[in-house]
């Protein structure tokens, strides 16, 4: 596949329903006056918060009493349907990040080979072979501690996935205002805030220092 081909091709892994793939031909858009300002916001806030955070790093187990305990969140039944379904989806995601040479001779990721209908409908079809190929692993080579925490307020819906195991916070929201959002933002940040980091976390830039910082950046 191409530089310029691949450079335009974006994977997301959903929790709800099995990898989304967009392909997007042709040479990456020119910045706008908009965007370059948005950048420059980003920049600034970001330095902001770099300069604000403190090694006050918390457990992901201790993060999931603290939004059941702080914000009234309550966890789902794992017997439940829809547990076992976000459960069924997440430990395949988890198993092609982490573990994908359980897969065998699926185990690399597969190639875009070109930009027509059919290179995009091989490149689906493997992908999708990968996913099912996850639920013939027994649990004892690969499993996850999967958790999920959900609260409703009036026609709005917010709930956090969290893996214990790969120390993984997710999040999403359905229906209800711009108010509504704008506060389930605030509850991310704060939750990503108590997560925090370690001192090692900051001096090493780690993952999980770029995830806090960016999480906090964002608005």
């Amino acid at each position: 596949m191409s530089e310029k081909v691949a450079s335009n091709v974006s994977v997301t892994e959903k929790t709800d329903s099995s990898t989304s793939y967009f392909l997007l031909v042709g040479s990456k858009q020119p910045k706008t006056v908009k965007r370059k300002i948005q950048r420059c916001i980003y920049d600034i806030r970001k330095s902001m918060v770099e300069r604000s955070i403190k090694a006050t790093a918390h457990s992901i187990d201790e993060v999931g009493n603290y939004i059941k305990n702080v914000y009234g969140f309550v966890e789902i039944n794992k017997n439940s349907d829809e547990f076992q379904t976000e459960y069924k989806n997440i430990r395949a995601s988890f198993m092609m990040m982490y573990a994908p040479e359980l897969l065998g001779t699926l185990a690399p990721y597969p190639e875009l080979e070109g930009e027509d209908t059919k290179d995009m409908k091989n490149f689906m079809e493997q992908i999708e072979l990968r996913r099912k190929a996850t639920e013939n692993i027994p649990l004892e080579l690969f499993d996850i501690d999967l958790h999920i925490f959900e609260k409703e307020e009036a026609d709005f819906q917010m709930r956090f996935i969290m893996e214990y195991k790969y120390d993984y916070i997710g999040a999403s929201t359905s229906g209800g205002s711009k108010f509504m959002v704008k506060k389930f933002r605030k509850i991310y940040r704060s939750i990503y805030r108590y997560y925090g980091v370690t001192q090692e976390d900051i001096d090493k830039k780690t993952r999980r220092y770029e995830k806090v910082i960016k999480c906090l950046t964002i608005r």
